[in-house]
């Protein structure tokens, strides 16, 4: 259902509307949030079937950063 109606959620609630005046419809809410802190897969997935490439798609979610390759001599960050 949820890709059917192209809702960005998987965690909502339906529900019927019936006003007296007018044509009648539907109310979806959304509740999930996700992590908050990282890529969206759906959303990183129809990025890429619309022709996005990788790059784009992680300058998408990740603003601010550089994308270079590391050398194999790169020092790790620990914290």
């Amino acid at each position: 259902m949820r890709w059917t109606l192209d809702l960005p959620d998987t965690r909502f609630t339906m529900k019927r509307l019936q006003p007296k005046s007018g044509p009648a419809g539907y109310l979806f809410t959304g509740s999930g949030l996700g992590h908050g802190v990282g890529m969206c897969q759906v959303g990183a997935f129809g990025m890429a079937g619309r022709g996005h490439t990788y790059r784009e798609i992680l300058e998408h979610y990740y603003t601010g950063v550089t994308l270079a390759r590391a050398s194999a001599g790169a020092q790790r960050w620990v914290e």
